[in-house]
């Protein structure tokens, strides 16, 4: 009877731990397969070259005009040698190198198996793309929707050449990339997938590059382990607004000690230990200029 007991209760701790993390899921309509806004990043990290780090993908800017499509300014980290103008209007549809003339159609987030439609057009070669596949899956412990989209080009010649396999998931947004890797400035990263992001002031997965793009010297913390209270202590190049929160080991924001905009120099800011239980948190620190996720232990 004992057994029965603990073995009932053990399963209620399960469900109900099982519940909160899928609570921690960002929220949104079910169509929303880019969901980012300002201040949020995720992490690609590259199955051809495994000792190259993520390229870690950030949210500059966001806007949305009158008619509801919103604006993105993305850039690229750690070389910063991509960077993009994306528009997501009101039907689901995303662009990209909005406000060049190489704008594309690059996702239909609205799209079912075997819809097709034209990324972009010349004279010369006209690329196409279609809804490939749409499955479930897990990413890390959050349950996801993964929708896959083919690309590929025509000539004038008629020849088709495959250049691409993305695939996005509901509520994280990019999740896979493939490219031809004949391509040489694409050889390093041919093919990638999602090992975190950044969404609305929570984790979800990891990006072990983040901590790269601070330098040693950057952010200080001390005392680690800490007791009563813990001073951070980091260096803006510029003015910028800052946003530092606090999450405990279920991805929850327990403290958000920064959200300001601060001038250029040293800053410090204290998180009070006697309002947080014995355990293990992790401080999220993002600029645009920084980004850094670390541990903090409080005993």
């Amino acid at each position: 009877m004992k057994l029965l007991l603990r073995l009932t209760v053990l399963i209620f701790l399960v469900v109900a731990w099982s519940l909160e993390m899928v609570a921690q899921v960002p929220t949104g309509d079910s169509i929303d397969y880019y969901p980012y806004r300002a201040g949020d990043f995720w992490g690609l990290h590259s199955t051809t070259v495994a000792d190259f780090p993520p390229d870690v993908y950030i949210v500059e800017q966001d806007s949305t005009d009158t008619l509801g499509n919103r604006f993105l300014f993305l850039q690229q980290s750690p070389y910063q040698i991509i960077s993009g103008r994306m528009m997501i209007d009101t039907s689901g549809d995303v662009y990209a190198d909005v406000g060049t003339d190489s704008v594309q159609l690059l996702y239909r987030t609205r799209a079912g198996v075997g819809e097709q439609w034209i990324v972009r057009q010349t004279p010369t070669r006209t690329v196409y793309a279609i809804c490939s596949a749409i499955s479930p899956k897990t990413f890390v412990i959050w349950p996801t929707m993964l929708k896959e989209f083919q690309y590929w080009s025509t000539s004038g010649s008629g020849d088709s050449v495959w250049e691409a396999t993305r695939v996005l998931a509901s509520s994280f947004g990019e999740y896979y990339q493939c490219f031809d890797s004949s391509d040489w400035n694409r050889w390093y990263y041919a093919s990638t997938y999602l090992t975190g992001v950044w969404l609305r002031g929570q984790m979800y997965g990891y990006i072990s590059a983040v901590e790269n793009r601070v330098s040693q010297n950057a952010l200080r913390m001390t005392p680690n382990p800490f007791n009563a209270g813990v001073v951070l202590t980091y260096q803006l190049d510029s003015r910028q607004h800052v946003l530092l929160t606090l999450t405990d080991a279920l991805g929850r924001i327990v403290a958000t000690p920064v959200d300001e905009v601060q001038n250029a120099g040293e800053h410090s800011t204290s998180i009070d230990g006697s309002i947080l239980p014995t355990g293990t948190y992790f401080y999220h620190l993002r600029t645009p200029s920084l980004a850094a996720s670390g541990t903090l232990i409080r005993y």
